[in-house]
């Protein structure tokens, strides 16, 4: 047991460290001068720039930028955005709540949506049921989000005016992007409830409970 906990300790480590090194190279090899952008794009002097990139750091070498760039982060300081000059870790923490307030109602729609087509699914194994459940869950796994949400967005915003189509603090604003993350989600629950209630519904006790002349709905849902 220990030896497990050491080697995912280190593999942690090895991941945050790549995760850390793949972030930093990408804030650099993005097109454009942070500087640039926190001064605007006129009006900066060539002494104001260098002022600022000198107090930002981005003078140093990158290795020095990235050790400044991960102490830092270890201690929970991510410095401050360029665009309010508010302090990030501040920014992240105003969002935590609707952020969790999301993940919540994903989670939830994903479960009973997931848990639901499943078992209807491995009820009626080989059926038209299970068919055309099973091309839904695919549709689900391989439909981008990204494309799903804008469908949504169209359809239950634009189209009907039933949701809006952003911002937050009431329910009705949380529907679409939670109905989104859930359906990806509940995609891949729906086929693994299916392929697990499969192997169950083989098990001796099943069939003992069938053969005792229990109802197909009390050996489904009690057994």
């Amino acid at each position: 047991m220990i030896r497990y906990l050491q080697r995912r300790l280190v593999s942690t480590v090895i991941v945050l460290f790549g995760v850390s090194v793949l972030v930093f190279l990408v804030l650099h090899l993005i097109p454009g001068d942070p500087v640039t952008l926190a001064l605007g794009q006129s009006g900066a002097s060539g002494q104001d720039i260098e002022r600022l990139r000198k107090q930002l750091g981005l003078d140093q070498p990158l290795y020095v930028q990235y050790w400044n760039f991960v102490s830092h982060a270890v201690r929970g300081d991510f410095g401050r955005s360029i665009v309010s000059r508010r302090p990030v870790g501040t920014l992240i923490r105003e969002q935590l709540p609707a952020t969790f307030q999301l993940t919540l109602a994903g989670m939830t729609i994903a479960i009973a949506l997931g848990m639901t087509l499943g078992v209807f699914a491995a009820m009626r194994p080989h059926s038209l049921v299970d068919s055309a459940i099973m091309i839904v869950a695919t549709l689900g796994v391989a439909v981008p989000g990204f494309w799903f949400a804008l469908l949504l967005i169209y359809t239950f915003a634009v189209h009907w005016h039933i949701f809006p189509a952003a911002g937050g603090g009431s329910a009705r604003a949380l529907v679409l992007p939670a109905v989104t993350l859930g359906i990806s989600a509940s995609a891949v629950i729906a086929r693994l409830t299916r392929s697990s209630m499969l192997e169950t519904l083989r098990q001796e006790y099943i069939v003992t409970a069938r053969a005792k002349g229990l109802t197909e709905r009390v050996v489904v849902f009690s057994h």
